[in-house]
């Protein structure tokens, strides 16, 4: 400034007045320069396909300490967040810049760098004046591509801050999927149905047409939440947010103390002196994913004493919560739990362990003659013949592998019966009959409408039949059980076969129905609908059946003086 006052005095020979206004000049000038030097950018996203986390939405860069806020670099720093334009899905945020200076920057879904950020960085170099930069779509260099014509913005996002969550990640499975371009529905394998991880919420954008929909968030690819009823969302010509729940709840989490805890596990061999000692023994559950880890009864590795019948395993930094477990042996690995799943709970409020830690299998019995009947009288009886499997089946006097339907085989004792006779060490067990045979053993074919009447839960949370004979000292006859059902019929009220017979059969518009010991009360004719197409009462041991009409598959259910029934199949023709 001093020298530009010498200047022009030297020159013009001004005067102190003249300086005065030569200074106001100056310094207008001057500041015209740097105004100059600074330009306002405004910079815009469209985060149609991602759902802001509830950290907010942050602009870094080595920009931040020209614009003033924060150290660059820093996606926490004050003044740097983004907001909604109202215009669609874009957010923006005004900066001012060093004219014609290059920058580089990324958006932060948060406000650290755990949080997801564009996966490369961007850069502008600024001009000499202000300027609005185009709208780009999330980690992507051109703008988003318009949604699918009819469909609507749909956020699901779920607070899984108290849950360890799976490698697979968190997953949306429900009946919204097809609908939303994905190849099935309720199908958590889909990664296109996996969330963003957004700190400890994790989030989906879907967008999807008009109608009712249900779904419910999966940890991993099988992790389900234990909900009483699937979540549900509606959309109604506008998009739609789901509420921020809590995994597995419908409210929002409060934060649960963790603990872990190394968890041992004992099955108890009452067998380990007889020929039916336990080997191989191993245990799983859904804390290790029903992956298989190893018991030993050497002494070592948290076993006590070698050689005592008790099988130990420790499964290390068991996280709170409640699981199921189960555990198999021999080469062949069969399930020695009889009914459902043990079951035990690290307690979320001091870390103790409350539940079935420890198995014990009692002490088998006498070797005795069982056996086994059941009424297909209702059914038409596969041509395969009739089947029985169950987890006896190590324990017969020929050991066989538990719960195969192609190993045991019932005989037709007329009537509708069939039966069988096994040799079984004497214990609890669960069993159910099939009608047809499955090459590989399977239950394709077995009584699937069991109910808590029947017996016992499995671990696969059905119902199997049960028969008790763990005290039992001589043979012993089971009830006669309805096919698929848990009706249980006595062997004094059911007809024998020797003293009835339906001729002809096949037969065609008659047949006579005998019985040779007693008078017949009533007959009654059924479709394999079970719809009744005669009914004939008598007091003889002989009558004619007219079916004049009939053609087909027909029951014949007669009934004696005596009450006594029994039901037989007739062909009409």
């Amino acid at each position: 400034m001093t020298l530009f006052y010498l200047s022009l005095r030297r020159k013009y020979k001004i005067n102190n007045k003249m300086k005065k206004i030569y200074s106001l000049i100056a310094l207008v000038a001057l500041s015209s320069v740097a105004i100059a030097q600074t330009v306002k950018v405004t910079f815009r996203v469209n985060m149609q396909n991602v759902a802001v986390g509830p950290k907010g939405l942050h602009i870094a860069g080595d920009l931040q300490a020209d614009a003033g806020i924060g150290s660059n670099w820093s996606p926490g720093a004050t003044g740097n967040t983004l907001t909604a334009t109202g215009s669609g899905y874009v957010y923006s945020i005004q900066l001012t810049l060093k004219a014609s200076t290059t920058y580089s920057y990324k958006y932060v879904n948060g406000d650290a760098w755990s949080f997801p950020n564009e996966s490369f960085d961007r850069k502008i170099t600024t001009g000499t004046t202000d300027q609005v930069l185009n709208v780009y779509c999330w980690d992507a260099t051109s703008d988003c591509a318009a949604p699918p014509t009819g469909t609507q913005r749909v956020v699901f996002q779920v607070e899984m801050k108290n849950e360890d969550v799976s490698a697979d990640g968190v997953r949306v499975a429900g009946n919204y999927q097809k609908a939303a371009g994905m190849a099935g529905d309720w199908n958590p394998g889909n990664d296109t149905a996996k969330c963003t991880q957004v700190g400890t919420v994790y989030t989906l954008v879907k967008f999807v047409p008009n109608g009712s929909y249900n779904f419910k968030y999966v940890n991993g690819k099988s992790g389900w939440e234990s909900l009483a009823s699937d979540r549900a969302f509606t959309v109604s010509g506008a998009g739609v947010v789901n509420p921020l729940n809590c995994f597995g709840k419908t409210d929002t989490c409060a934060t649960i103390p963790k603990y872990k805890r190394d968890i041992t596990f004992m099955v108890v061999d009452g067998n380990y002196q007889n020929s039916f000692k336990l080997t191989n023994v191993k245990f799983k559950g859904n804390f290790s994913s029903w992956s298989d880890f190893v018991a030993n009864d050497s002494g070592v590795r948290g076993d006590v004493k070698a050689n005592d019948g008790i099988w130990t395993a420790k499964y290390p930094q068991v996280n709170t919560g409640s699981y199921e477990w189960g555990a198999t042996a021999g080469a062949d690995g069969h399930w020695i739990i009889k009914g459902p799943n043990r079951t035990f709970k690290l307690n979320y409020t001091d870390g103790s362990v409350v539940g079935d830690t420890v198995y014990t299998i009692p002490k088998l019995g006498s070797l005795l003659n069982v056996t086994f009947s059941v009424d297909m009288s209702d059914t038409i009886v596969s041509a395969d013949g009739v089947w029985l499997a169950g987890n006896f089946q190590p324990y017969m006097d020929t050991a066989q592998t538990e719960w195969k339907f192609n190993k045991i085989k019932l005989k037709d004792m007329g009537n509708g019966i069939w039966s069988v006779t096994l040799k079984i060490w004497a214990q609890k067990y669960q069993f159910r009959f099939a009608n047809g045979l499955s090459a590989t053993g399977d239950d394709s074919y077995s009584e699937k409408n069991l109910k808590a009447a029947c017996g016992e839960l499995n671990g696969y949370n059905k119902y199997d039949r049960v028969f008790d004979i763990a005290t039992a000292t001589a043979d012993v006859k089971l009830p006669v059980y309805k096919w698929n059902s848990c009706t249980a019929l006595s062997n004094r009220n059911v007809i024998e076969a020797a003293e009835v017979s339906i001729a002809p059969n096949p037969a065609e518009r008659m047949f006579v129905v005998r019985l040779e010991s007693s008078k017949i009360s009533q007959i009654t004719v059924c479709g394999i609908d079970g719809r009744v197409v005669r009914t004939l009462n008598s007091n003889s041991n002989v009558e004619t059946v007219e079916v004049s009409g009939l053609m087909g598959i027909y029951f014949v259910n007669i009934t004696d003086q005596f009450g006594r029934t029994t039901t037989q199949k007739v062909v009409l023709k």
